[in-house]
């Protein structure tokens, strides 16, 4: 499939214009797109790393109590009384 610049080569003055100028606002489209899909792909990154330090955090403190005390009653084990 030829493309469009080649075919605006071929093409008579006016509709060579045109040809050349989709082909621009097609190539501002893809640049936009990818820019668009680096700084997505950039934010997902950061998503991902916070997440996980999320739950590393939670699998570390898994037993912390925030402050609050709770009582424990002793542990009774065999051949202690």
């Amino acid at each position: 499939m030829p493309r469009i610049d080649e075919l605006a080569a071929h093409a008579s003055a006016g509709w060579g214009d045109i040809l050349l100028d989709r082909r621009r606002t097609l190539i501002e489209a893809v640049t936009e797109i990818q820019g668009l899909a680096g700084a997505l792909t950039s934010a997902m990154g950061r998503r991902a790393a916070m997440a996980e330090e999320a739950l590393t955090s939670i699998r570390a403190d898994c037993g912390a109590t925030y402050g609050r005390t709770v009582p424990r009653g002793g542990v009774l084990v065999e051949g202690s009384i």
